[in-house]
């Protein structure tokens, strides 16, 4: 599971597609976690989880790992 630095600069501002019928700002969006078949679990700040399909999956982890590299430098 990753955890999301809730500070994140204006720039990270994002809104993706995740399954075909949603929109998600990535920056409500508390912790990823993988799901079966390429697919991830991403828990929102109001406690909904919401799955993302494999068709977003590979672009919402880049974006978390893009994070979780700032974060160590």
């Amino acid at each position: 599971m990753v955890q999301v630095n809730p500070r994140r600069s204006a720039r990270l501002c994002c809104i993706c597609r995740v399954p075909k019928t949603m929109l998600v700002n990535i920056n409500y969006i508390i912790s990823v976690r993988p799901a079966l078949n390429g697919r991830l679990y991403a828990k929102m700040e109001n406690g909904e989880e919401i799955l993302i399909t494999r068709k977003y999956a590979k672009e919402i982890a880049q974006y978390f790992m893009e994070e979780e590299r700032d974060e160590r430098i």
